[in-house]
C-alpha cells in the first residue's frame, strides 16, 4: 500500500495535474482497459455529466437483464413541483451474479480468476 497521494478536479481536469505525479498502470493492462488515461477518463466523465441518459444506454448495452426498459434517470428534486424522488432504470431488473460471473463465462473467460480476497 502506498501513502502517494494523486488529485484531480472533475471540474477543471489540468488544475493541480501540474504538480502531482500520475501513476499509471502497465501497459498490457492498459491497452486492454476500458479507460486508457486520465484524459480518456475525463472524456467519459463529461460524457456521463452531458449525456447522461446516451452514457448510461451504453454502460447497461453491455449488461444482462432479465426485463429491461426504456426508461433512464427519472427525478423531481422541486418539492414545488410534487414529490421528491429519484429512480433510475426504472423497472428493469438484473442479477448481479449473473452479470459478474455467468455472463463471462458464457464470453469465453470461465477459465479466469473471477475474484480475488
Amino acid at each position: 500500500m502506498s501513502d502517494v497521494r494523486v488529485k484531480f478536479n472533475l471540474a477543471n481536469e489540468r488544475d493541480g495535474l501540474e504538480d502531482e505525479d500520475v501513476f499509471l498502470p502497465p501497459a498490457p493492462l492498459l491497452a486492454g482497459a476500458h479507460v486508457s488515461g486520465l484524459q480518456s477518463y475525463h472524456d467519459l466523465y463529461r460524457s456521463s455529466i452531458n449525456n447522461a441518459d446516451e452514457f448510461w444506454r451504453t454502460v447497461t448495452s453491455e449488461l444482462h437483464f432479465e426485463q429491461g426498459t426504456s426508461k433512464g434517470l427519472e427525478y423531481n428534486f422541486d418539492a414545488k413541483a410534487g414529490s421528491v424522488y429519484c429512480k433510475f432504470m426504472d423497472g428493469a431488473t438484473t442479477n448481479i451474479s449473473y452479470n459478474c460471473l455467468e455472463r463471462n463465462i458464457r464470453r469465453g473467460f470461465g477459465d479466469k480468476i473471477a475474484y480475488i480476497f
